[in-house]
């Protein structure tokens, strides 16, 4: 039985897909806004969250080869695609946090 068809709030609701691609928009407007801080940031939590994967992963699994390795590295790569929404909403919030920071060291030149 499907319920979501006849419900009107949920009609109203934004899709998943649909909540994804506004915050692709807003991380284009970010990127657009504070160029360089927005991509240091956004790649800088990408190495951490990589990073923290294999970690986390070795933590339960020693690879006795390359193969192996190249395992783990693969798995904590997909599981950090599995969080790319979450690290975008990261990066929305964080670099203009940064940015203020970086303009207040730099004596508030433009960062």
């Amino acid at each position: 039985m499907d319920t979501n068809s006849t419900d009107p709030a949920s009609a109203a609701r934004p899709t998943l897909r649909e909540r994804y691609e506004q915050l692709k928009d807003r991380y284009k407007d970010i990127i657009e806004e504070y160029g360089t801080v927005a991509l240091v940031t956004y790649l800088s939590i990408f190495a951490l969250t990589l990073g923290g994967f294999v970690v986390a992963i070795k933590l339960g699994y020693t690879p006795e080869s390359g193969a192996g390795y190249a395992g783990v590295v693969g798995v904590a790569y997909g599981a950090t695609k599995v969080v790319q929404p979450l690290r975008i909403g990261a990066t929305i919030v964080l670099t203009p946090v940064i940015a203020q920071i970086l303009r207040r060291r730099s004596g508030g030149a433009e960062a």
